[in-house]
C-alpha cells in the first residue's frame, strides 16, 4: 500500500478534522485508492518509524488551481481559522508555488481498524472517535480501541 505524508497537518489528521488534501503530483490518483497515511514517509533517520494515522480512501480526486479553493475546503484542509488567502499564503510558502498552480485536489475517508469499513465519523475534536459502522469507540488518550473484541491500535509498519 503506498503511504501519504501529512507532515505539515498532523494534529488534523490525529482529530480526524481534515478530510481533503493537495498536492502537487499523485496524477495517477483515482477514486477508490487506498492509502495509509503517516507523519512522514521520506526524509526518516535509520530507524525512525513514522506515525501511522490510519487507512484512508480516496473518494474524489480531480485537478483544480489552488486559487479556486472554498472556504469549505480550507475547513476540510483542516484549517478553519484560515481563510482562502491565508491557506493559499501557507500552501504557496511550504511548496513554492503561487497560487496559479494547477494541482491535485483529493478527499479522503477513513477507514475503521475494527471492521474494516469506511465512514467513521469524528466526535469530539479531540483526536478521539466513534466508527458508525461497528460503533466502536477509539480513545485517543490511551490509544486503544473500546467496546469492541480488542485491537491493536495504531497498526505496526514496516521501516
Amino acid at each position: 500500500m503506498r503511504w501519504m505524508s501529512f507532515a505539515l497537518t498532523q494534529p488534523q489528521m490525529r482529530a480526524r478534522t481534515k478530510s481533503v488534501t493537495r498536492r502537487l503530483g499523485w496524477r495517477f490518483a483515482r477514486a477508490g485508492l487506498e492509502t495509509l497515511a503517516v507523519s512522514k514517509s521520506q526524509g526518516r533517520k535509520k530507524g525512525e518509524k513514522p506515525e501511522v494515522f490510519g487507512v484512508v480512501r480516496h473518494i474524489d480526486i480531480r485537478r483544480e488551481p489552488l486559487f479556486s479553493i472554498t472556504p469549505e475546503d480550507v475547513v476540510a484542509e483542516g484549517f478553519p481559522h484560515m481563510t482562502c488567502a491565508e491557506f493559499i499564503a501557507m500552501f504557496c510558502e511550504h511548496n513554492r508555488c503561487d497560487e496559479f498552480i494547477v494541482l491535485t485536489r483529493m478527499e479522503f475517508e477513513f477507514r475503521c481498524e475494527n471492521c474494516k469499513q469506511y465512514g467513521t465519523i469524528r466526535v469530539d475534536g479531540m483526536g478521539s472517535w466513534l466508527c458508525a459502522s461497528c460503533g466502536c469507540w477509539y480513545d485517543r488518550e490511551t490509544g486503544t480501541i473500546e467496546g469492541v473484541d480488542g485491537v491493536n491500535w495504531p497498526p505496526k509498519v514496516g521501516t
